[in-house]
């Protein structure tokens, strides 16, 4: 009889940071991006004027987790699958479909930094606080070395960490506020 080995559980990760909100479940997301749509409908015009969604949704997504649906759980996210994410997508977009534009481009981002980054690379753009988001775009100079890799010249990540010019917590240097104030939305309106 042949004799079976078995590996060894692999060692539980490690957490940097707790989540604001432990048990934070898809379905409550879903939930919380239904009930924004009135919200989303009445800044519109704002939304619009200004280019990009307004401070009020801003801060109505975050209180909501929504920023960090796709962030890895050892840095304060909740590691909700991407079908789910996208379902909250669409609730936002029912709402206006150019905030759900810009709240995908500023928040899908962690799902990119939690599979191409090391351990140590994640902590650092995750923060202290894990409080993340990017812009679509990485303006000419933001460059966060990766230990594990060396130099790689042209590697890039983008630190400024917000869609609301207000809101900035950790800008780069070369990123000026005029950069952050790019018209984003699109004229396409939910009604």
């Amino acid at each position: 009889m042949a004799q079976i080995e078995l590996a060894e559980a692999p060692a539980k990760r490690k957490i940097h940071l707790a989540q604001p909100e432990p048990g934070l479940t898809p379905e409550t997301l879903i939930e919380r991006a239904h009930a924004l749509i009135p919200m989303l409908r009445a800044q519109q015009d704002e939304a619009d004027a200004i280019g990009h969604y307004t401070p009020e949704v801003h801060a109505a997504f975050s209180k909501a987790g929504f920023y960090r649906m796709l962030q890895p759980k050892m840095f304060g996210g909740y590691e909700i699958d991407f079908p789910n994410f996208l379902r909250v997508v669409m609730e936002i977009g029912r709402g206006h479909p150019g905030a759900a534009w810009c709240f995908t481009l500023a928040s899908s981002h962690p799902l990119v930094v939690g599979s191409h980054f090391s351990e140590a690379v994640q902590a650092e753009i995750f923060g202290p606080d894990g409080d993340f988001r990017s812009p679509h775009r990485a303006p000419p100079g933001a460059r966060l070395p990766d230990p594990g890799l060396g130099e790689t010249p042209g590697r890039s990540l983008v630190l400024a960490q917000t869609v609301v010019p207000e809101t900035v917590s950790q800008p780069c240097p070369e990123l000026s506020n005029s950069d952050l104030q790019q018209p984003a939305l699109t004229r396409i309106r939910s009604q």
